[in-house]
């Protein structure tokens, strides 16, 4: 069963990259239990068909939250590609709706810095 939303809630826009072109992320946030219920994604150019297939993506994970697919769950349905950063061998994000989920998947990490800032 879906979780309807108050029409006004928190949420938390981040900054993300996709092979050097930036990304902005928003998720927005149940105020009763601070969990992601939504995500937004905007690319550098507007109506490019990137922007709209993570459009479509976006509305697809933000139904699946609602209905209690947890974020970590999604990032990690999403393909990774190895890479290899300060020495060390990791995974990242294979694509553009990865990194989205991603973002949405480190919520509480953004939470945390905010809450160290005061803001």
């Amino acid at each position: 069963m879906r979780r309807v939303l108050p029409s006004r809630r928190p949420c938390i826009t981040v900054d993300a990259e996709y092979n050097g072109m930036p990304l902005v992320v928003t998720i927005g946030v149940d105020p009763a239990t601070g969990a992601a219920m939504e995500v937004f994604a905007h690319g550098p150019r507007y109506g490019a068909d990137l922007t709209r297939i993570m459009d479509d993506h976006c509305t697809i994970a933000s139904h699946a939250m609602q209905r209690g697919a947890l974020p970590e769950e999604l990032a990690k349905a999403c393909g990774t590609v190895p890479v290899i950063e300060d020495g060390q061998e990791s995974t990242a994000p294979a694509s553009a709706i990865g990194v989205v989920m991603d973002a949405v998947n480190r919520l509480p990490e953004h939470v945390k810095w905010i809450e160290e800032r005061g803001r």
